[in-house]
């Protein structure tokens, strides 16, 4: 998809109807925090898979979506349209993550690898997932359709369709004495 054709789903998904033209989804981007990065991120992806750039404006729409949102999401991952961001603030996605169509994330989340030296291990996610504060994924892992990751939670393995996902209760042990 082009990135008009994305950025319209985004917002599409966001905002519940399909923009008119770019002067509505930059007008949004300038007003909406959220929506900005999102902008910023499909900007950049746009100018990586084009070749098409000034020098160094791809590294300084990067920097900027790091710098201003605390956001790391890599031009590389492979997002589908319907991105949308709640609350842009440390979200962390890595280069060999591919996620579907109308995906909600919230802050302090983290999709990527559990290995750094092997860029193999990067989770795919299907359609239709929302990711809820703190959340990480890891691993080379499968991520169902219609999925919801609740508050916190560590998924390390397979999720099939239609499962909603939350932390383990936390454990205690009494003090002695």
């Amino acid at each position: 998809m082009k990135t008009f054709e994305l950025l319209a789903a985004d917002f599409e998904e966001r905002y519940g109807f399909v923009p008119r033209n770019w002067r509505t989804i930059v007008f949004s981007a300038l007003r909406m925090r959220e929506f900005a990065a999102v902008f910023l991120y499909r900007l950049n992806v746009g100018l990586v898979n084009k070749r098409r750039y000034v020098p160094g404006l791809r590294v300084l729409l990067y920097h900027i979506l790091r710098a201003s949102f605390g956001m790391d999401i890599h031009p590389k991952a492979r997002i589908g349209p319907g991105l949308v961001v709640h609350h842009a603030h440390m979200i962390v996605i890595g280069d060999g993550v591919k996620i579907g169509k109308r995906f909600h994330i919230y802050h302090g989340v983290t999709i990527g690898s559990r290995n750094q030296f092997d860029l193999d291990t990067y989770p795919s996610l299907g359609d239709n997932i929302t990711i809820y504060t703190g959340s990480v994924v890891a691993g080379k892992i499968q991520i169902g359709n219609d999925v919801v990751i609740g508050a916190n939670s560590l998924v390390l393995s397979d999720v099939p369709s239609g499962s909603v996902v939350f932390s383990n209760a936390a454990s205690f042990k009494a003090r002695s004495g």
